[in-house]
């Protein structure tokens, strides 16, 4: 057997991507910096027993989708790196020779931001190995392709008792889709079953950060949370908006139908590359220091994943005893 590079970007050579996979953890981005611009560590790995020279990473950024759109317009530099043979990344957040690149990117958008890498080798490795390359048709299981788009919203006193969030169900594909759905799972830290999932989500240095800070040490569901169509759709590149952390006036007037519970909303019916305006209105629960994570996985009609999004939500600290507490 000739030896030959293997390249992959994140931390787990046997789960790149992860299951939810825009969480992959190979993008780890930080607090913005001022706005505009993000710092960000891209992380690549090669199980191969060859040297992976002159490895590419492209990156792109886009706002709050389902299905990421990598839009020229919306690429930043190509990275350039040589890997060396069975390297395998520590993780996010400790050293490591594998970050490619560790910086801040200027992006020309201020709100809320998801970012996709692709890895690849621009020629043929030597000695008939095989060409390393991504595959852009399918994130969901490609290797060399990683999607980071998590989006954390804090609740501000000017938002009143509820918190507003608007995103975009999108078509990263050139053909026409009908009857696609999104699927809306709220993690709980008391369910066995989510805990790897939240184990995965906060082993980001970003958001493990931003919760601490914030005093949750929990994840619960949230009193309810409503769903509805907006008004804005469009086809890519045009952006639509307002997305990311609404106002209360935002979140009632963008919207084109009643607000439903999440497990009511109907099917979308997308153009190619088009995106429809998906609005959320959240109660935080009752229950002291828990943020509400709620994972949207975006399905075609016979159950494919086009993409997702998931939605940190983190109620305002309250400063005083509640009258459960006897005051």
């Amino acid at each position: 057997m000739p030896a030959c590079p293997d390249i992959f970007l994140g931390y787990d050579p046997n789960a790149s991507p992860p299951n939810i996979f825009w969480e992959n953890l190979a993008i780890t981005p930080g607090l913005p910096v001022t706005s505009g611009y993000y710092p960000l560590q891209i992380a690549v790995g090669n199980k191969g027993n060859a040297f992976a020279e002159g490895v590419k990473v492209r990156l792109f950024w886009s706002p709050p989708t389902t299905g990421f759109l990598a839009e020229q317009g919306r690429r930043l530099p190509d990275i350039t790196a040589n890997v060396p043979p069975q390297s395998v990344p520590s993780g996010p957040g400790l050293y490591q020779g594998n970050v490619v690149f560790d910086g801040t990117i200027a992006a020309p958008y201020s709100g809320h931001l998801a970012f996709m890498a692709q890895a690849w080798m621009p020629y043929a490795p030597g000695g008939g190995c095989t060409q390393q390359i991504y595959d852009a048709e399918h994130p969901e299981t490609d290797p060399r392709t990683a999607i980071w788009n998590v989006h954390l919203a804090k609740q501000q006193p000017a938002m009143g008792s509820h918190m507003y969030y608007g995103f975009a169900a999108s078509n990263p594909r050139f053909e026409r889709l009908e009857n696609t759905r999104l699927r809306f799972k709220q993690l709980n830290s008391n369910a066995a079953s989510d805990q790897a999932a939240i184990d995965h989500l906060t082993s980001s240095p970003m958001i493990d950060y931003q919760l601490t800070a914030a005093g949750v040490n929990g994840f619960a569901p949230a009193g309810q949370v409503w769903v509805r169509r907006g008004v804005q759709q469009a086809v890519s590149p045009t952006l639509i908006s307002p997305l990311g952390p609404l106002s209360p006036q935002q979140g009632e007037a963008s919207g084109g139908g009643s607000w439903m519970p999440i497990n009511q909303m109907g099917s979308i019916d997308l153009q190619p590359r088009e995106q429809v305006q998906v609005l959320l209105k959240v109660t935080p629960s009752k229950a002291p220091n828990v943020a509400h994570a709620i994972q949207i996985t975006h399905l075609t009609c016979d159950e494919r994943r086009l993409g997702g999004i998931t939605l940190i939500f983190v109620p305002r600290k309250q400063y005083y005893p509640s009258k459960a507490d006897g005051m």
